[in-house]
């Protein structure tokens, strides 16, 4: 907030500017004038420049403008009525501010205490036993949770469930695309890749959702008789992309 009491601006460039050639005991005369100046909110009259300047206020007068009895600054005058208008604002932003909150205290509704009210109170008889349901909506699985568990029955490697299950939820996946995800998991188990060193190489559930791995390509073994050595056969004569 613009307090005009307490700071005076002075624009350094400006006042340089305009007091070049004067001396020492003149710039001091010159400042101490515009600060009273300032404080006064008004001009000075010629008995008070006076009293300020002493031996310097010729050289100092011509700063000033005079009207009458009285010396007047343009400059601080333009100066004084910015800050005031600041000030001003400042106030009116302040009272409506506290208009708001006073108007929002006295909305607000309170509700009395209702002290040494006694209720009372009727024993209700006891309803007679229903006939308890054969099932409970509780132990009725979502049709998510139902196909969730089709996927993770299908699946070889039963690691990480909680984190396959929200893969899961995430692609949630219509009956015909859960259907083609369980033809690519029975392929995939009989994939080279799959069968290898006791399925080592089957990723985690949760990684082949997000991979969509039902839309990868399984190699099938050459002949029902895949041992060892005919798996490091044919490994050793595939391309580096999985071709031949």
């Amino acid at each position: 907030m613009a307090k005009t009491d307490i700071w005076m601006p002075l624009y350094i460039g400006d006042y340089l500017a305009d007091t070049i050639g004067i001396s020492l005991a003149e710039h001091g005369a010159y400042m101490l004038s515009l600060m009273a100046y300032w404080r006064k909110k008004g001009p000075l009259s010629v008995t008070e420049l006076s009293q300020i300047c002493n031996n310097h206020c010729d050289r100092v007068c011509q700063f000033y403008k005079k009207e009458g009895n009285f010396y007047r600054h343009t400059r601080i005058d333009k100066e004084l009525s910015i800050a005031q208008d600041r000030q001003e604002a400042q106030q009116q932003r302040t009272e409506a501010a506290r208009g708001a909150k006073l108007k929002k205290r006295e909305t607000l509704v309170t509700i009395p205490v209702i002290e040494n009210v006694t209720i009372p109170v009727t024993a209700s008889p006891s309803p007679s036993p229903s006939p308890s349901p054969s099932h409970t909506p509780s132990e009725e699985l979502k049709p998510s949770c139902a196909n969730f568990e089709n996927f993770w029955q299908a699946y070889p490697k039963k690691k990480n469930k909680g984190d396959a299950e929200k893969a899961f939820k995430v692609i949630k996946p219509s009956e015909p695309l859960l259907e083609m995800m369980l033809i690519a998991i029975e392929k995939a188990k009989a994939s080279v890749d799959w069968q290898k060193e006791g399925r080592k190489y089957v990723p985690y559930p949760a990684s082949w959702l997000r991979a969509k791995g039902w839309e990868d390509e399984y190699i099938s073994p050459p002949s029902d008789n895949w041992t060892g050595l005919a798996e490091k056969n044919y490994r050793e004569g595939m391309n580096a992309d999985g071709t031949f």
